[in-house]
């Protein structure tokens, strides 16, 4: 208020008139009911508590009451026992706090399973042992509770909140980091307000956001009416908020009246895992313990949420969240366990590179001839040795369920499907993911990998044929040959050679259903885009910093930040790009593709079926040629006479409509 009042806006004197009834409420002025009701801000009380507030002093209610005959109630609370639990403020060691309650500090430590005694943070809720109130907590929280005694004034420690009574003491295993994300609270208008973060709304036309507590202090930005802020804590009136205006994120003060409780700040665990994973990608760019930049009012909730699953814990230093200690073999059940399963491989072989990973990783499920003749990758390799994570004593072996992760052959034999998880755009089978990422970094072999087959025991005369094969009809591209192609290919010629070489009854949908269905296709659009996704978000907006990683192609696929400029982007966005055609191309170019997957394909099935002696042609080249061409006369003549809705192109149309599907 000091200085030219003409020098202030609208929304600076608005706030000085709620600050000064606030205050008149507050220190016995007049009543709440008087305030709302009553003369406004006339008469001798009021023109004291201005000059007082004026000078920058807090008013003193028993000057004025005595005045008026009267005098405040002088009897203070009994002391109580301690309440169970109690938030940590600015200044609290938990050394400090340990001596104040008059209890070992190893205790304290053990009973709020801290490792380290110096990490603790503002806002952080501590159970503490049922002892009865030492002087010092009376002085930080009893005492707030209790009416002042007359001719004193509260004290800034009985502004303070008390502590809370809601038990939150960390998961074990998990060493909390020492982050500014809630901070002591100051008395609140509104339920929920002294429980820090929280989502308030500009009230007024703007409002000054200040870089300390205090009128006089330097305005950063006027504040639109309806912004959302984020709310960290309060300070002598004052809220201390983090809002974002543009492609800018500040932090700064605005008067408590100018802001509207709107919402406690909650995350889910998907937008906790996200929160973490930026806060711990700030960490390494800055160093063990460096403080993330734009995440530190987010980051003690997103610990509560992540503790809370018991499954993961999660690095006080570096902000890693890893999966906790289980004495049985862990199952992945979803995205968020797969994503950190890759990690947790990703860490057991540091020097390995995303193309080894990914075919580590896809060979849990895809380790024949013909798909080492579609990858050119090898897989990881330690000490000149190639390492087998399903296997014991591999650690990944020992530590996750690998069988249940990769269904064995008679399972899948009896229809049980491979590794299904849900994610926010559906539920997709996580194998076929994995293989679209494997053939993008990989690629086709460029030659002929008959010695490399020969090194694993397949056959050097077939391995060449079928290299021969495949390599024709991929035209060196197995991209689409080891997803979408590939499903909806393979659910085509089975179709045409139940229909047409066993003469059985079987309907393009059955075929679509165990080849191509809906859990499958997407995963073969995510798998051939994934990377694509990856490569174009910049750096900046990533949560991952854009580090080359197999785990980040799929972070930043599946574990989109709210922020995210891609959040929304249709597939057929990145479809295009990695296919490099344009929109009108893609029906003819996905109709081809799958022919051309389809005839190999139906050719080998034919053979399997009628055998050698009642195949046409005399060697196995001349075999497969004879049986392709089978195909396109098959093909044909289905298109003429079949019926519609057992046409390839039901399932081009299908795919080509799971392309609108969005990033979320």
């Amino acid at each position: 208020m000091a200085g030219d009042p003409h020098n202030h806006s609208a929304a600076d004197r608005e706030a000085e008139v709620l600050e000064l009834q606030r205050l008149l409420v507050e220190h016995g002025y007049m009543t709440q009911a008087q305030m709302d009701t009553g003369p406004g801000v006339l008469g001798r009380k009021t023109r004291a508590a201005l000059s007082r507030v004026m000078d920058g002093q807090a008013p003193d209610p028993t000057v004025e009451a005595a005045d008026a005959g009267s005098s405040p109630s002088s009897t203070p609370r009994p002391p109580t026992l301690t309440p169970r639990t109690y938030r940590v403020r600015l200044g609290d060691t938990l050394a400090k706090l340990a001596h104040e309650f008059g209890v070992p500090l190893e205790s304290l430590a053990e009973l709020n399973h801290i490792e380290d005694a110096r990490l603790i943070w503002v806002g952080q809720v501590l159970t503490l042992p049922h002892v009865d109130a030492s002087p010092a907590l009376l002085s930080s929280s009893e005492a707030s509770a209790s009416p002042a005694k007359s001719g004193t004034r509260p004290s800034a420690a009985t502004s303070a909140s008390p502590a809370e009574k809601t038990p939150a003491s960390p998961a074990s295993g998990v060493t909390p980091p020492r982050v500014p994300a809630r901070s002591a609270s100051a008395p609140s208008a509104s339920p929920g307000q002294d429980t820090y973060p929280w989502i308030g709304r500009i009230k007024p036309w703007s409002a000054s956001l200040r870089d300390a507590p205090r009128k006089s202090a330097t305005t950063l930005v006027d504040v639109p009416r309806g912004t959302e802020v984020v709310v960290m804590g309060a300070e002598s009136g004052w809220l201390h908020v983090q809002v974002t205006l543009g492609a800018k994120t500040r932090t700064g003060y605005i008067s408590r009246e100018l802001l509207d409780h709107e919402r406690a700040v909650s995350l889910s665990l998907r937008e906790a895992l996200v929160v973490l994973k930026r806060a711990e990608t700030a960490s390494r760019n800055k160093g063990a313990g460096g403080k993330p930049a734009a995440t530190d009012v987010w980051v003690s909730t997103a610990l509560e949420v992540v503790q809370a699953t018991g499954k993961y814990m999660v690095d006080g230093r570096t902000y890693t969240v890893t999966f906790a200690s289980n004495k049985d073999r862990i199952k992945i059940n979803t995205i968020e366990d797969f994503i950190l399963f890759v990690e947790e491989v990703e860490r057991q072989y540091p020097a390995a590179k995303p193309k080894e990973i990914a075919t580590e990783i896809r060979q849990i499920w895809f380790s024949d001839e013909n798909w080492e003749m579609l990858s050119a990758g090898t897989g990881v390799a330690s000490g000149g040795v190639a390492v087998d994570i399903e296997s014991k004593p591999n650690p990944i072996a020992l530590k996750f369920d690998m069988a249940d992760l990769s269904p064995g052959a008679k399972d899948l034999a009896s229809g049980k499907k491979n590794k299904r998880l849900a994610t926010a755009m559906g539920s997709v089978d996580i194998s076929h993911v994995l293989a679209g990422i494997d053939t993008r970094l990989n690629g086709f072999p460029s030659t002929s990998p008959e010695a490399y087959l020969e090194q694993r025991g397949h056959d050097g005369d077939n391995a060449r044929l079928k290299y021969g094969i495949l390599q024709t009809a991929s035209g060196g591209d197995s991209r689409d040959f080891a997803t979408w192609s590939g499903d909806i290919g393979q659910a085509y010629a089975d179709f045409l050679v139940s229909r047409y070489v066993k003469k059985e009854k079987m309907t393009l949908a059955t075929a679509a259903a165990a080849r191509a269905d809906e859990g499958a296709i997407l995963g073969d659009l995510h798998g051939y885009i994934a990377v694509e996704v990856w490569d174009s978000i910049p750096e900046t907006e990533s949560p991952t910093g854009r580090e080359d990683k197999v785990s980040n192609y799929l972070r930043d696929l599946y574990l989109l930040g709210v922020d995210k400029s891609k959040k929304g982007a249709s597939y057929q966005r990145f479809f295009e790009k990695a296919a490099g055609r344009s929109s009108s191309e893609l029906k003819n170019f996905t109709r081809e593709r799958s022919l051309a997957f389809a005839r190999p394909w139906f050719a080998k099935q034919a053979f399997a079926h009628r055998g050698y002696l009642s195949s046409e042609g005399w060697t196995a080249n001349g075999i497969l040629t004879n049986t392709m061409k089978e195909f396109d006369t098959t093909h044909a003549a289905h298109v003429k006479s079949g019926k519609a809705d057992e046409q390839l192109d039901v399932l081009v149309d299908k795919l080509l409509k799971s392309l609108s599907g969005k990033l979320q």
